[in-house]
């Protein structure tokens, strides 16, 4: 995971990852089935969610996506965009929302720097009026793991019909793979 969330931390954009099924895959390359999602990137979070706005909706075309979407213009509403204000909600006006804080995030040896980001970042948010949960995420650490294992299954079995290859073949025992076999042992690929 990663491919909307770390480009947008190493461009300065906003990423965002809608929930699953929020945002239809009918037509793109299946990766990981399991996980893939259609991702925004933009300049700011209200620029997400205008693109959210027109992205998300049901798709018969897409057995996975949601077929009870949020109305159009509730993700421009929640972060307050309007006529008379087209840029969203300022952090002023964070009252009513609740923001949990993981606190296996907060992990030993993160750089100061991103201490000090991580803890100014709560502190505005509550100095805008966010009621600041802390939470505990206790299976954080089986994450990445699982990550490996499902992508990894995943992306075989989707990505395999690009390879050129076909299993099965002839009666001369070799199949079709054999051919292949034979030509990488005869140029010292392992």
């Amino acid at each position: 995971g990663g491919s909307v969330r770390q480009p947008a931390a190493w461009c300065g954009v906003v990423g965002l990852k809608p929930t699953y099924g929020r945002i239809s895959r009918h037509g793109l390359i299946a990766y990981a089935s399991s996980l893939d999602t259609v991702g925004v990137l933009a300049r700011s979070a209200a620029d997400c969610a205008v693109l959210l706005d027109a992205a998300a909706g049901p798709d018969p075309l897409d057995s996975t996506c949601l077929r009870e979407c949020l109305k159009v213009n509730h993700f421009k509403a929640a972060v307050g965009i309007t006529e008379e204000t087209p840029t969203g909600k300022s952090l002023s006006s964070l009252k009513g929302f609740r923001i949990g804080i993981p606190q296996e995030f907060h992990i030993e040896g993160m750089e100061d720097e991103i201490v000090r980001a991580w803890d100014d970042t709560v502190h505005i948010l509550s100095a805008g009026g966010a009621e600041i949960v802390p939470l505990s995420l206790p299976t954080v650490p089986f994450a990445v793991p699982a990550y490996i294992v499902l992508a990894s299954a995943e992306a075989a079995s989707n990505l395999a019909r690009y390879d050129g290859i076909r299993y099965g073949g002839g009666g001369d025992g070799g199949g079709a793979a054999s051919p292949l076999w034979t030509a990488a042992g005869g140029s010292g690929a392992a």
